[in-house]
């Protein structure tokens, strides 16, 4: 049998590893990244940090978001993750989610609310 864990887990990790650095002020060693990586269902994934160090974009590819278009699935993404979702997604993704290290929520509560929510991906 082979257990497969609803959250992803190369989100989590990453995004863990950048939220406490900003938590700890440790912004020496925030560095810029790329990473593609596949889920088991052949999801595409993409973290990265185009333009600054302080902003990561999480892109997402899926083969049958046309058909969750049909149901609904933009307006789900808008209301779960509202500005952050992007208007126009990264070239040969579906979805694309923009934040800002320096826009965490304050709380610690909601930090790993929004971690989870992130490494979740929910759609």
């Amino acid at each position: 049998m082979i257990l497969l864990e609803s959250a992803n887990r190369v989100i989590e990790e990453t995004l863990t590893e950048r939220f406490t650095c900003v938590v700890l002020t440790l912004f020496s060693i925030i560095y810029s990244f790329k990473l593609s990586f596949a889920d088991f269902d052949g999801v595409t994934f993409r973290l990265s940090t185009p333009e600054t160090k302080s902003e990561i974009i999480l892109s997402i590819s899926i083969k049958c978001y046309p058909q969750l278009l049909v149901y609904g699935a933009e307006e789900f993404l808008r209301s779960e993750y509202g500005e952050r979702l992007l208007d126009i997604p990264e070239p040969g993704f579906d979805v694309s989610l923009k934040f800002d290290l320096n826009a965490l929520p304050d709380s610690v509560e909601d930090k790993c609310l929004f971690l989870l929510k992130l490494s979740f991906f929910i759609i």
